[in-house]
């Protein structure tokens, strides 16, 4: 019975491939109120468990990854954009075209001919909306990330001890051990690849045992949380 109950909780459109997916028939847990907040207990920035330049950031209403970046470049590769026309010199004008074109906060620092770029780049997880719709079970939070008409894509967050950890599960044909677990396969003609697809509906009585369940796959862990 624990085995069933496992895949109920488990989340997200996972890959084992390119083209194999993990779907879910209703936003999770079915039968648990949306919420549209994340508690006072878990917001603030958490730092990732092993990679010293990536962070996130629970709020309110979001979920922010930052990856810090440090890059040089010499200052003859960079293609200028005049239409960033001031009477500045050469190297405030290079500073002024990277930071306008870079798709993240930047800092600009030149020395002789290299130029030092120092970014964090941000990325949003999730916000709370009516396409992401978001519940939550004891410490867990069910991130719900709506696909299409009839199926959506879930994520989760565990909170324990001012630390987190995002979790997920991957395709695979033992999924089809279980009675409410469907899979649909659609094979491209022009260079015979598949897009695999497993539905699962899971039943609502099974919510209190989702959040132990030995089949989620944790794949990021933060810690350390300042507000």
């Amino acid at each position: 019975m624990n085995r069933i109950i496992s895949i109920l909780f488990i989340v997200i459109s996972g890959c084992t491939g390119d083209y194999s997916y993990v779907r879910f028939k209703t936003a999770q847990p079915e039968g648990v109120r949306e919420i549209n907040s994340f508690g006072f207990r878990i917001r603030g920035i958490y730092n990732h468990c092993e990679n010293k330049n990536e962070s996130i950031a629970v709020t309110k209403n979001e979920v922010v990854r930052y990856n810090k970046f440090h890059s040089k470049v010499h200052k003859n590769s960079i293609e200028l954009d005049f239409s960033i026309s001031a009477d500045v010199g050469k190297d405030s004008l290079i500073a002024k075209h990277i930071s306008k074109y870079f798709s993240a906060k930047v800092e600009c620092k030149i020395k002789n001919d290299t130029v030092y770029i120092d970014g964090v780049k941000m990325d949003t997880l999730f916000y709370v909306s009516s396409n992401q719709r978001l519940k939550k079970y004891k410490e867990t939070y069910f991130l719900n990330y709506k696909k299409g008409k009839n199926y959506w894509d879930v994520k989760f967050l565990k909170w324990r001890k001012d630390s987190i950890y995002l979790s997920e599960i991957h395709p695979s044909e033992k999924l089809l051990d279980f009675d409410f677990v469907s899979k649909s396969e659609d094979v491209n003609s022009s260079d015979s690849t598949a897009t695999i697809e497993y539905f699962i509906a899971p039943h609502k009585k099974d919510i209190k045992s989702f959040v132990n369940s030995s089949y989620i796959q944790q794949i990021e862990c933060y810690y350390g949380r300042n507000k």
